[in-house]
């Protein structure tokens, strides 16, 4: 709506109407007898695991080092009319990054290191 507010404005409820019922239908397939084997192919086959926080950290460190924390913080700032707290500066350039590099450290998955250490982490 964004993008061609002049078509979509004046159709607001059908717009939200319409991708409501699409969503709906891609999503029904997952209520059949057979939505657990589509869940776990899409689990599978899909952005999950390792590939996905490689590509989340690849956009916190080209969004918070990159393109500039404080750019994102004046942003933020122009799009609801104040600054967040400073912790989340922090934590944009900082924390989320440490935390994706300890979670897919050379540690088994199920080793109670590795969740000692994510848990750590986390909880700061």
């Amino acid at each position: 709506m964004d993008m061609f507010p002049n078509q979509l404005l004046p159709r607001r409820k059908l717009f939200v109407f319409c991708t409501c019922v699409f969503y709906m239908l891609v999503a029904t397939p997952m209520l059949t007898d057979g939505g657990m084997y589509l869940f776990q192919l899409f689990d599978a086959f899909s952005a999950s695991g390792i590939s996905l926080i490689f590509i989340v950290f690849c956009e916190t460190i080209a969004i918070a080092w990159i393109y500039g924390a404080e750019r994102v913080y004046d942003g933020i700032n122009d799009m609801i009319g104040f600054y967040p707290i400073r912790w989340w500066k922090f934590c944009w350039q900082f924390v989320c990054p440490i935390a994706m590099i300890v979670s897919t450290d050379s540690v088994p998955a199920c080793s109670p290191i590795r969740n000692t250490i994510i848990k750590s982490v986390l909880s700061i």
